[in-house]
């Protein structure tokens, strides 16, 4: 894959070697072009390696394995993510499985998102301590407008 891909599919995963195999076969019958993805799989340190099952799909799917330390799925998840090349990230369970249609809806979702113009914020937001048990943060954020 030589040119960004359109999306990278992230998909965290701890021990669950039957469930990610039938996910990467999912994906794997997803009607989208196959230059326009790719699959990060995220190992969270998992005693045994899914090496070999992520290997056996890389004949039908532009699928990498990231491995890191058992440290949680939102680390697997984040660790996936830094690795990923595609211009939107999309996130997927191990135990999901998607439908062919799936990435071609999303694509069309952002199209129609698109027609409206994007601000870029840049200052603190107050978040309330009943929300979160955070305060005040710096934050960027895109704005969709009518």
């Amino acid at each position: 894959m030589t040119e960004q891909p359109f999306f990278s599919v992230v998909i965290p995963t701890y021990a669950r070697p039957q469930q990610l195999a039938a996910c990467l076969d999912a994906l794997a019958a997803v009607d989208f072009a196959r230059d326009r993805f790719e699959v990060v799989v995220s190992d969270d340190g998992s005693p045994e390696s899914p090496e070999q099952r992520v290997a056996a799909m890389r004949d039908l799917l532009a699928v990498r394995l990231i491995r890191g330390a058992h440290s949680g799925p939102a680390s697997a998840r984040n660790r996936g993510a830094v690795n990923s090349r595609g211009r939107y990230l999309v996130f997927i369970d191990d135990d999901c499985l998607p439908t062919a249609g799936w990435l071609a809806a999303l694509e069309q979702r952002f199209a129609e998102l698109a027609r409206y113009p994007l601000e870029q914020l840049d200052h603190e937001i107050e978040i309330p301590r009943n929300l979160f048990s955070g305060g005040r943060f710096l934050r960027d954020a895109a704005l969709a407008l009518p």
